[in-house]
């Protein structure tokens, strides 16, 4: 067996879909804030995002992180690969 070259043998490469397991709120589109007909100024904060403009990355499970396609999240790859 050798290390993976695709996650130098960590078995994780950083998600694609995010960062740092944060994606812009699609609830607000990353504004953190919604219309208001009724408020004072407009608009309050998202109840999704809780006024940050930012969710939970589904993809990785909020951890930046998700599985290297190349070793199946294990670091190590067959010798015969290379």
């Amino acid at each position: 067996m050798a290390d993976c070259a695709g996650c130098e043998g960590v078995g994780q490469v950083k998600c694609i879909d995010c960062d740092n397991g944060e994606v812009e709120c699609g609830n607000c589109d990353g504004t953190g804030r919604m219309d208001c007909d009724h408020c004072d100024d407009g608009s309050l904060d998202c109840d999704r995002c809780d006024g940050n403009g930012q969710e939970s990355c589904d993809t990785c499970d909020a951890t930046g992180m998700v599985d290297c396609n190349g070793c199946d999240g294990g670091g190590e790859v067959d010798d015969e690969w290379y």
